[in-house]
């Protein structure tokens, strides 16, 4: 699957459960989890406060409507995330390798909900085969889903507001037998 945008696919009551949930996390953009980060003092990789937890199982059969193919594949973890101002994951990289054999190695799928976006800054950019880079606007509701070991993407600084997103997998948990 090549990158798909779906507007709306979260009314404003299921964002705002999505937002009321990431509370109990005591998920805020002061409290990084120290996810991927190359450094503590540059952040050069990604800088952000995220928590992984189980995705909900409502949200798990409203994001497998959106991708055609083998039911077979599972949802993993949900990945919350919070971007303050100057807050990025600004290395253009994929959520799984072609040939890898680390656990994140069975990705297929990313979903990318956006749960508030930012007001400025923020963008998620995709960067295709020809280097060139692609971003679509996303609102509050919308999802991006992208082939976990094919599309290479980032998140710019963000310069004003917050920006949480969830970010959920969906693996073949056969890529080790």
């Amino acid at each position: 699957m090549r990158r798909k945008l779906f507007r709306n696919v979260l009314s404003e009551s299921e964002v705002k459960r999505i937002i009321a949930y990431t509370r109990t996390m005591n998920l805020s953009s002061n409290k990084r989890a120290g996810i991927g980060r190359c450094n503590d003092r540059l952040h050069t990789v990604r800088d952000c406060c995220v928590r992984h937890v189980k995705p909900m199982a409502w949200l798990q059969c409203k994001l497998r409507t959106l991708v055609d193919g083998d039911d077979s594949l599972l949802f993993d973890h949900m990945q919350l995330t919070v971007y303050a101002p100057g807050n990025h994951y600004n290395t253009w990289h994929t959520d799984a390798d072609l040939d890898g054999t680390d656990p994140e190695d069975a990705r297929v799928h990313t979903f990318i909900v956006m749960l508030k976006p930012c007001d400025a800054g923020g963008a998620l950019e995709f960067r295709d085969e020809d280097e060139e880079i692609h971003s679509d606007k996303l609102y509050a509701g919308d999802v991006v889903c992208f082939d976990a070991k094919r599309d290479r993407h980032r998140v710019t600084p963000v310069e004003d507001g917050l920006r949480i997103t969830a970010v959920i997998w969906m693996v073949d948990d056969t890529i080790d037998e």
